[in-house]
């Protein structure tokens, strides 16, 4: 069994994102497993106060995307 994979940010290999104080972040973020038939979930731990950020899922339970968007303060 191979371990399920998250993509970086967009789709690459990235793990930070710079953005100006005061300025809207978004991107989004992919699961896959090499394992054929595995059930994925995808969820956020609510560590950046929800009034300034959201995370939604969509796709399915197999190829599960998350998008994330932040208004930053300055």
């Amino acid at each position: 069994n191979n371990n399920p994979i998250l993509s970086g940010i967009d789709k690459t290999t990235a793990d930070t994102k710079t953005v100006c104080a005061g300025s809207q972040v978004c991107f989004e973020i992919f699961g896959s497993d090499l394992d054929i038939g595995q059930k994925l979930t995808m969820n956020w731990d609510y560590a950046i106060d929800t009034s300034r950020a959201s995370f939604s899922v969509s796709g399915d339970s197999v190829a599960p995307k998350g998008r994330f968007c932040w208004n930053t303060q300055t």
